[in-house]
């Protein structure tokens, strides 16, 4: 379900709004199972339909002991359903300066109101919304022009305060031993990150485009995700798809149009 409105002033031309509510609900939605379920369900509830998924080690490595956890997989399953709602705002802004000069202003932005899925059908709803990949704020900046057939483009994309799977933050407790950390806890909190890219686009007569660009220009570090923990990819220390894990790069190439 989408309810959504569309505001375009006539006092100011080239300019536009939207603010759209959505809501989707996906029953037996096919999913990864997520992983923190799956130690669940195998440690604390005993299902040796999910152990079958977790690997221990068979010998010592480096400072792991034998028997310490040292893999678990996940595979694509029906689960319980899908539920998520969402508010998104966009502005946009295009105006022809003169004949040859275009500029173009854009953003948009996305506040998540709730997301959960339910791993298996009939079983306990896991909430993600606010977790790391589903932050609750995000928005997306871009702003370009045009003269003649010279362009440049940037856009920039910001990924709010997210945090840990409260599946895993649930089994830890305050030093009293008795209250459980908050799911909202700043010690198991990612900070926001904003990356900035640019572009420059040059057309050399009816069938050349040249083009450069860098990417992450301020070279802003992706936040560390330590192995062990969720979202963690392997090797990158980091949850690699939701934040730049290479760093400042640059690139360049040319189009043919035949």
């Amino acid at each position: 379900m989408t309810i959504g409105a569309v505001i375009a002033p006539k006092q100011v031309p080239g300019l536009s709004f939207t603010v759209d509510y959505s809501k989707t609900r996906i029953n037996g939605a096919i999913v990864s199972t997520p992983r923190q379920f799956i130690l669940d369900q195998c440690f604390r509830l005993g299902r040796q339909d999910f152990c079958q998924f977790v690997t221990r080690r068979a010998n010592a490595e480096g400072a792991n002991s034998p028997g310490s956890l040292q893999f678990i997989n996940s595979g694509s399953t029906n689960s319980g359903g899908v539920f998520n709602s969402n508010i998104d705002v966009t502005a946009n802004y295009v105006r022809d300066i003169t004949a040859d000069f275009r500029v173009n202003l854009g953003l948009a932005y996305t506040h998540v109101l709730n997301g959960y899925l339910i791993p298996t059908p009939g079983g306990d709803i896991d909430y993600y919304a606010g977790e790391v990949g589903a932050a609750k704020d995000r928005f997306l900046l871009t702003i370009g022009a045009r003269y003649k057939g010279v362009t440049f483009q940037y856009r920039g994309n910001y990924i709010g305060r997210s945090y840990l799977d409260d599946q895993f933050v649930a089994q830890f407790t305050e030093d009293d031993g008795e209250t459980p950390v908050s799911r909202r806890d700043p010690r198991v909190a990612v900070g926001a990150r904003y990356y900035s890219d640019l572009q420059a686009q040059f057309e050399v007569g009816e069938h050349y485009q040249f083009y450069v660009g860098v990417n992450n220009l301020t070279g802003t570090k992706a936040p560390i995700i330590p192995s062990n923990l969720p979202f963690n990819v392997t090797g990158a220390e980091t949850d690699s798809g939701t934040y730049d894990a290479i760093g400042r790069r640059y690139y360049a190439g040319v189009r043919l149009k035949f």
